[in-house]
């Protein structure tokens, strides 16, 4: 069974951008996006992509797509089609390319098992991306799914493929994404059929993905929709879970209102369960975490009252007694956080916690005097989050920031059939 369909994509015209550069228009996912950011945006031109995915109202947010592909600033495809989306970005003098499919990519069945998650829903999010699905039937950004590829075959075709002229472009914090449309009949048929019975694995877009399945069982309820009806379906980027592009960054926590805070009696008692290594700064603190990483060795940094030190679990075995899951589960550094060191030692709550994709400005906070300590962390591994995703289990919150994230306003998926005609 092939899961991968194509779509009508609808995107940006000339009239809205003057050339098949999107950067002006272009803009992060939802939930990546600050208050101050969004404004930012908007001054960049009147027509950037936030103005639908992160809108005032949903009401807006429809007013908003109508008048656009009226006024023909957004314009759908002649044909269905799949499109080539690459990410490039360089690391010192190197330059890597994440390259992969848009499609549109078959919501399973309550009874079907090919699409695996390893996160738990937020409510709010998922009804907020209910409620604007519902409202203007268009989708803004691709979630992102991993999949096996070990021979190859997709990589070498991607290659082949994609060396016509693209069909946009967009540079935005060092980072180039290109898409290019293939529409030509047998080539979307060869790559349905290499997608065939393949297994996929949620990196990022869970809530979108559960709200796309809520609103296809909300339609069914009221009409009887046909099998390739688009609400079927979600709009997704496929990626091969080996390319070396993909990666997934930490996100630190940051501790606060804890009463009568005690640096010295936090670690007096967290030594019964891990081997305290005292460092000098930060960079230390992370090449001493790096190569404890190495030795698949569970440990976390702590900042607190200025200096820094790596916490080492001395024996693994106390996370069977106080967990349930999986050994897997149970052998990351985010569980071993969480699991031991938060419930069972400091008994800290979850509004206790904070969280910072920056290791320095979570340091700052608690130099500023509004947080207790930070916890430094080593980013989870791919494979790991696949063994998670395998076992049906739930990651901690925040564990995982897969880079980089598709941008919003290279292409959009409408399920509004009527719209497209």
């Amino acid at each position: 069974m092939s899961t991968i369909k194509p779509f009508r994509g609808l995107y940006y015209t000339d009239k809205s951008t003057k050339s098949n550069n999107l950067s002006r228009v272009v803009c992060p996912p939802y939930d990546m996006i600050s208050n101050e950011q969004k404004e930012e945006l908007k001054s960049k031109n009147e027509f950037n992509a936030v103005n639908l995915e992160l809108p005032n109202s949903y009401e807006e947010a429809k007013k908003t797509l109508d008048e656009w592909i009226k006024n023909k600033i957004l314009t759908f495809d002649e044909t269905p089609s799949i499109y080539i989306y690459e990410i490039s970005y360089k690391v010192n003098t190197e330059t890597y390319r994440l390259k992969g499919i848009i499609g549109g990519l078959k919501l399973p069945e309550k009874d079907e098992n090919y699409v695996m998650t390893h996160k738990n829903i937020n409510n709010a999010y998922e009804i907020d991306r209910i409620e604007l699905l519902d409202k203007t039937k268009c989708e803004f950004n691709p979630i992102c799914v991993l999949y096996n590829d070990d021979e190859n075959q997709i990589k070498h075709m991607l290659h082949t493929v994609a060396k016509s002229n693209y069909l946009a472009k967009s540079k935005q914090n060092n980072l180039i994404h290109k898409i290019w449309k293939i529409s030509d009949p047998d080539t979307i048929t060869a790559f349905e059929e290499l997608f065939n019975d393949k297994t996929y694995y949620i990196a990022d877009g869970h809530n979108r993905f559960k709200a796309a399945c809520s609103y296809r069982e909300k339609l069914r309820e009221t009409e009887n929709i046909s099998e390739d009806h688009p609400a079927n379906f979600v709009m997704t980027f496929f990626v091969d879970q080996n390319n070396e592009a993909l990666t997934i960054l930490p996100i630190h926590r940051i501790i606060s209102n804890i009463n009568m805070f005690d640096s010295d009696d936090m670690l007096e008692r967290s030594s019964q369960y891990f081997d305290i290594i005292k460092c000098k700064t930060l960079k230390s603190t992370r090449n001493t975490m790096f190569g404890l990483r190495r030795e698949n060795k569970n440990a976390f940094g702590i900042y607190t009252d200025g200096y820094y030190c790596v916490l080492v679990l001395k024996d693994g075995s106390i996370m069977k007694e106080i967990s349930n899951q999986s050994d897997a589960y149970n052998k990351l550094d985010i569980t071993v956080l969480h699991k031991l060191f938060f419930e069972k030692i400091l008994n800290i709550e979850s509004e206790q916690i904070t969280y910072s994709q920056s290791a320095n400005k979570a340091c700052q906070c608690v130099d500023n005097g509004d947080a207790c300590f930070a916890v430094l962390l080593s980013a989870t591994r791919i494979n790991e989050v696949i063994n998670i995703s395998k076992n049906r289990e739930n990651m901690p919150p925040k564990s995982t920031l897969f880079f980089p994230k598709p941008v919003s306003g290279l292409i959009f998926y409408s399920l509004d059939q009527n719209n497209e005609k």
